[in-house]
């Protein structure tokens, strides 16, 4: 569900990196729509998961610190796609763009780094549960034991 979710939400932020200084209303309905539904269903599986990897004693603190990465590093990349958005627009805008293309240069920009991120997000969520199905159970680790046991020769040696 989390690797669903950061899909629809790449895909929405890879649509708006084409946004130009003439789109109308209408054509921002879907990518937004996209990135709202991807975010909405990262978010409760994500919290979820956090906690049932821990033991019960251990629940209120791994759901303290998810909840603290979130917001921290929302915070961050809240400001790194602002001062994208702001720098890119500026400069176009101080080139002599128009208002309209200037702030889409700027959002296209800022929605190429979200659009990166969701899809580090889609990676990671894959490879988690990649890495959770290789789990190994109880019984694999006398396996792995047995198989560097070394075999301790005894008697003269003619008896190979």
């Amino acid at each position: 569900m989390i690797a669903a979710g950061f899909a629809a939400a790449t895909a929405g932020c890879a649509l708006l990196v084409f946004v130009q200084g003439d789109w109308r209303y209408g054509a921002f309905v879907l990518p937004l729509v996209l990135l709202a539904t991807g975010l909405g269903l990262v978010n409760g599986p994500a919290s979820s998961a956090s906690t049932s990897t821990v033991s019960a004693d251990d629940v209120g603190a791994a759901s303290g610190i998810s909840n603290m990465a979130r917001y921290i590093g929302a915070a961050a990349f809240t400001a790194a796609v602002a001062t994208v958005n702001a720098t890119v627009g500026e400069s176009r805008s101080s080139a002599g763009d128009p208002a309209a293309d200037a702030l889409a240069a700027g959002l296209s920009s800022a929605c190429l780094l979200l659009a990166i991120a969701s899809g580090v997000g889609m990676l990671l969520s894959a490879l988690a549960v990649r890495a959770r199905r290789r789990r190994v159970g109880p019984g694999a680790y006398g396996a792995a034991a047995a198989a560097h046991a070394h075999t301790v020769r005894v008697g003269g040696g003619d008896d190979l």
